[in-house]
């Protein structure tokens, strides 16, 4: 499988541009033609599939200070051609604020709860920081209302459109959507619901970590 080969020498390598293709590929795997799997939910391979494009989108945006996830629009190398990503700036807001700097939490390991509540599925799952949008008066009382340790629970998609016809040409396009734990548990690609990775505990735990309490 491509993605298992790309994402094995990411590993390697420690390139992003292969941990970008590993998640292309599982895209493909699992979206491009889903009939074809038998539409067994029980199929390991889906599972290992959906694990390969969220940890591959996770690291192969991560910036280079090695913990944030970069949110934005632009164009990224791949080992075949490169992958143009667009973010829509409606989804980066949250409840009047401006999610801004981002960090992965699927691979945290959570400690000092008792409880981890986890979703299996697709997506990065992220903790996501809140800014006020704009100056003046309005802004300035916004900004007194964000903890400082505020931390959102996100999960981030990237949509890629005719993958198949994108890999073969090298020019990979897709769009970044950012859903917020508490608005969206699940999304619909191809005509079919499918559940979000959820990670609430970990963006959690990230929050709380070094709190004087």
């Amino acid at each position: 499988m491509l993605s298992e080969l790309s994402f094995f020498h990411a590993v390697k390598s420690q390139k992003a541009e292969y941990y970008l293709a590993s998640a292309i590929y599982a895209w493909a795997f699992l979206f491009d033609r889903p009939g074809e799997l038998g539409g067994d939910p029980l199929d390991p391979r889906l599972r290992l599939a959906a694990n390969l494009y969220n940890v591959g989108l996770a690291q192969g945006l991560g910036g280079p200070d090695g913990e944030s996830v970069e949110i934005e629009s632009g164009s990224r190398p791949l080992p075949f051609g490169s992958l143009e990503i667009t973010v829509d700036p409606r989804s980066i807001l949250w409840s009047g604020y401006k999610m801004t700097r981002f960090v992965a939490v699927g691979e945290f390991k959570v400690r000092g709860l008792l409880n981890r509540y986890h979703q299996a599925g697709i997506g990065a799952p992220l903790a996501a920081e809140l800014a006020a949008i704009g100056d003046g008066p309005e802004a300035e009382a916004a900004r007194k209302r964000i903890p400082p340790r505020l931390k959102v629970p996100v999960t981030a998609l990237l949509r890629i459109g005719d993958v198949s016809v994108g890999i073969a040409s090298g020019q990979v396009a897709g769009e970044i959507e950012i859903y917020s734990a508490d608005s969206a548990e699940s999304v619909e690609i191809g005509g079919r619901r499918v559940p979000l990775e959820l990670e609430p505990t970990a963006a959690l735990a990230y929050q709380l970590e070094g709190a004087p309490v």
